[in-house]
């Protein structure tokens, strides 16, 4: 199974109403392409969500990329200037795996 499969899939199973909602209305937005799906509508939900400061919908999207492994836990040390803003759930922080777009084609 694909990254893409996985993400469709988990967002079918996995995601809270609001994310659905949210995930619907870019799938309607963007109907015409063929493209385009569930895992595409994810991204662009999350980008949304971010430069909008909408925390919710952005903890929604990173809870089902942690499902489905985009996001996976830090092992080790990292070194950032300011403030790390890596996702924490349950005091572990995670970290992407690889660039949304080479992720999602694997």
């Amino acid at each position: 199974m694909t990254n893409r499969q996985r993400t469709v899939a988990a967002v079918e199973t996995y995601a809270s109403k609001r994310l659905r909602d949210e995930i619907a209305y870019y799938l309607d937005t963007y109907s015409d392409a063929e493209w385009y799906d569930e895992a595409d509508a994810l991204n662009d939900a999350l980008n949304n969500a971010e430069a909008n400061y909408d925390r919710a919908m952005v903890r929604d999207c990173i809870d089902l990329l942690i499902v489905v492994g985009f996001y996976q836990p830090r092992d080790g040390e990292v070194v950032v200037m300011g403030r790390d803003r890596a996702p924490t759930r349950g005091g572990v922080k995670y970290d992407c795996v690889d660039s949304w777009y080479e992720w999602i084609q694997a």
